[in-house]
């Protein structure tokens, strides 16, 4: 069972609770220095990521995770986050 503070990323259909799990043993690899290194940091914190990665060079979408499992979680979380945001517009 998902900690009940992940609830909301476990009932969107491309994470679930599989997808969660996943998370939580993945590290999320960060950018070292400045807001959005601190932004990303936050978020992948909140999102249950077991370990951060901070490195020198800004990290990019397909980047920012580093275990593959967890990296199709996250890419199909942002494509369904894209699509809610196009039907809105």
């Amino acid at each position: 069972m998902v900690e009940a503070r992940y609830l909301r990323q476990v009932l969107v259909a491309e994470i679930g609770e599989r997808g969660q799990r996943a998370i939580s043993r993945a590290t999320a690899r960060t950018a070292k220095d400045g807001l959005a290194g601190e932004v990303a940091a936050r978020y992948a914190e909140r999102a249950g990521f077991s370990e951060l990665a901070r490195d020198t060079e800004p990290p990019t979408a397909p980047t920012f995770v580093v275990e593959p499992a967890a990296r199709a979680v996250v890419e199909g979380a942002l494509s369904a986050l894209a699509a809610i945001v196009a039907a809105t517009r």
